[in-house]
């Protein structure tokens, strides 16, 4: 797949039959997938292994799993898991766009 910063997933969001413009919803984490490609063959395209790279970077336990914090430990002490280490580098972004039909 090809990437960019900004264009991950789009989705084009219905809109009123009279009215004269439609709105694009944007969903991105594209940092992540921009730093994989520049972290393996910078060709422009994410491979499965580039991105597992970037996200076994994460996986500071070794267990294969980014870990979550839901237990009831992490939710009373508030500690760093992996999952929240991702979420401040990688943080989903959503966007909206309108255009004239």
């Amino acid at each position: 797949m090809r990437v960019s910063e900004d264009s991950f997933l789009r989705k084009k969001l219905d809109s009123d039959s009279s009215d004269s413009t439609y709105t694009l919803k944007t969903v991105s984490r594209g940092l992540l997938f921009t730093n994989a490609d520049k972290a393996g063959n910078k060709d422009g395209r994410v491979t499965k292994m580039e991105l597992y790279n970037i996200l076994d970077s994460f996986d500071e336990d070794g267990d294969g799993e980014i870990t979550t914090g839901n237990t009831i430990l992490e939710t009373l002490f508030g500690s760093d898991t992996e999952w929240d280490k991702l979420e401040a580098q990688y943080e989903e972004r959503e966007g909206y766009k309108s255009y004239k039909k």
